[in-house]
Protein backbone atom coordinates (compact mmCIF):
# COMPACT_ATOMS: atom_id res chain seq x y z
CA UNK A 1 0.00 0.00 0.00
CA UNK A 2 0.69 3.44 -0.39
CA UNK A 3 -0.65 6.70 -0.37
CA UNK A 4 -0.91 9.52 -3.06
CA UNK A 5 -2.89 13.07 -3.47
CA UNK A 6 -3.63 13.43 -6.65
CA UNK A 7 -6.24 15.33 -9.65
CA UNK A 8 -8.01 13.45 -11.78
CA UNK A 9 -10.71 13.65 -14.81
CA UNK A 10 -13.92 11.73 -14.34
CA UNK A 11 -14.49 9.31 -16.55
CA UNK A 12 -17.30 7.12 -14.85
CA UNK A 13 -19.15 7.24 -11.68
CA UNK A 14 -20.73 4.19 -10.24
CA UNK A 15 -22.74 3.94 -6.79
CA UNK A 16 -24.19 1.39 -5.30
CA UNK A 17 -26.28 0.58 -2.57
CA UNK A 18 -23.53 -2.05 -1.16
CA UNK A 19 -19.93 -1.51 -1.25
CA UNK A 20 -17.81 1.23 -2.04
CA UNK A 21 -18.99 4.04 -4.53
CA UNK A 22 -16.54 4.01 -7.57
CA UNK A 23 -15.24 6.53 -9.19
CA UNK A 24 -13.42 5.57 -12.51
CA UNK A 25 -10.68 8.77 -13.38
CA UNK A 26 -8.67 9.37 -16.53
CA UNK A 27 -4.65 10.39 -15.79
CA UNK A 28 -1.94 10.31 -17.24
CA UNK A 29 -2.28 10.78 -21.20
CA UNK A 30 0.86 9.20 -23.04
CA UNK A 31 1.39 7.56 -26.70
CA UNK A 32 1.53 4.22 -27.05
CA UNK A 33 4.12 1.80 -29.22
CA UNK A 34 2.29 3.12 -32.53
CA UNK A 35 2.62 7.02 -31.54
CA UNK A 36 -1.46 7.04 -30.85
CA UNK A 37 -2.63 8.99 -27.68
CA UNK A 38 -3.79 6.58 -24.79
CA UNK A 39 -4.86 7.40 -21.69
CA UNK A 40 -4.17 5.56 -18.15
CA UNK A 41 -7.11 5.09 -15.83
CA UNK A 42 -7.28 4.35 -12.11
CA UNK A 43 -10.26 3.81 -9.93
CA UNK A 44 -11.41 5.68 -6.81
CA UNK A 45 -13.73 3.76 -4.39
CA UNK A 46 -15.53 5.92 -1.72
CA UNK A 47 -16.67 3.89 0.92
CA UNK A 48 -19.87 4.85 2.91
CA UNK A 49 -18.80 4.28 6.17
CA UNK A 50 -21.18 1.51 7.32
CA UNK A 51 -24.55 2.43 9.32
CA UNK A 52 -22.78 6.01 9.64
CA UNK A 53 -23.80 8.36 6.63
CA UNK A 54 -21.09 9.23 4.64
CA UNK A 55 -20.67 12.80 3.15
CA UNK A 56 -18.52 11.76 0.54
CA UNK A 57 -20.94 9.80 -0.78
CA UNK A 58 -23.10 13.12 -1.64
CA UNK A 59 -19.99 14.85 -3.26
CA UNK A 60 -20.05 11.54 -5.74
CA UNK A 61 -22.98 11.67 -6.84
CA UNK A 62 -22.78 15.10 -7.92
CA UNK A 63 -20.05 14.15 -10.14
CA UNK A 64 -20.56 14.10 -13.71
CA UNK A 65 -17.85 13.27 -16.64
CA UNK A 66 -14.81 15.56 -17.23
CA UNK A 67 -15.52 17.02 -13.66
CA UNK A 68 -11.50 17.86 -12.13
CA UNK A 69 -11.46 16.44 -8.49
CA UNK A 70 -8.35 16.01 -6.14
CA UNK A 71 -8.63 13.06 -3.73
CA UNK A 72 -6.02 11.76 -0.99
CA UNK A 73 -5.83 8.34 -0.09
CA UNK A 74 -4.00 4.93 -0.33
CA UNK A 75 -3.60 2.70 -3.10
CA UNK A 76 -3.25 -1.28 -4.02
CA UNK A 77 -2.29 -3.08 -7.03
CA UNK A 78 -3.62 -5.80 -8.68
CA UNK A 79 -2.06 -8.14 -11.29
CA UNK A 80 -3.75 -10.89 -13.16
CA UNK A 81 -3.83 -12.95 -16.48
CA UNK A 82 -7.49 -12.90 -18.21
CA UNK A 83 -9.39 -15.87 -19.67
CA UNK A 84 -7.52 -15.15 -22.60
CA UNK A 85 -4.21 -14.90 -21.11
CA UNK A 86 -3.24 -11.36 -21.30
CA UNK A 87 -1.56 -9.73 -18.63
CA UNK A 88 -4.15 -7.51 -16.65
CA UNK A 89 -2.97 -5.02 -13.79
CA UNK A 90 -5.17 -2.68 -11.61
CA UNK A 91 -5.13 0.68 -9.52
CA UNK A 92 -7.48 1.24 -6.71
CA UNK A 93 -7.52 4.19 -4.41
CA UNK A 94 -9.07 4.03 -1.55
CA UNK A 95 -10.13 7.63 -0.56
CA UNK A 96 -9.74 9.70 2.92
CA UNK A 97 -10.58 13.36 1.27
CA UNK A 98 -11.84 14.46 -1.90
CA UNK A 99 -12.91 17.68 -3.52
CA UNK A 100 -13.29 19.43 -6.40
CA UNK A 101 -10.72 21.37 -8.41
CA UNK A 102 -7.52 20.78 -8.29
CA UNK A 103 -4.98 19.82 -5.66
CA UNK A 104 -2.88 22.57 -5.82
CA UNK A 105 -5.24 25.21 -6.00
CA UNK A 106 -6.51 23.86 -2.66
CA UNK A 107 -2.83 23.72 -1.18
CA UNK A 108 -2.77 27.75 -1.93
CA UNK A 109 -6.23 28.66 0.03
CA UNK A 110 -5.87 30.09 3.44
CA UNK A 111 -6.38 28.08 6.27
CA UNK A 112 -9.64 25.81 6.35
CA UNK A 113 -12.88 26.48 9.03
CA UNK A 114 -15.66 24.20 9.14
CA UNK A 115 -18.06 26.93 7.30
CA UNK A 116 -15.75 26.95 4.46
CA UNK A 117 -14.06 23.48 4.30
CA UNK A 118 -14.65 22.17 0.63
CA UNK A 119 -12.70 19.37 1.82
CA UNK A 120 -14.72 15.86 2.97
CA UNK A 121 -12.92 13.87 5.56
CA UNK A 122 -14.44 10.14 6.08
Amino acid sequence: MFNVQADADVYKVEISERGPARITCKVAPSKDRDGNWASSFITVEVWSGGNSPCVGVEVVAGLRERDRIWFEGYGKTNAWTDKEGKKRADLRFNATAIGLGKYADRQAAPVQTPDNDDRVPF
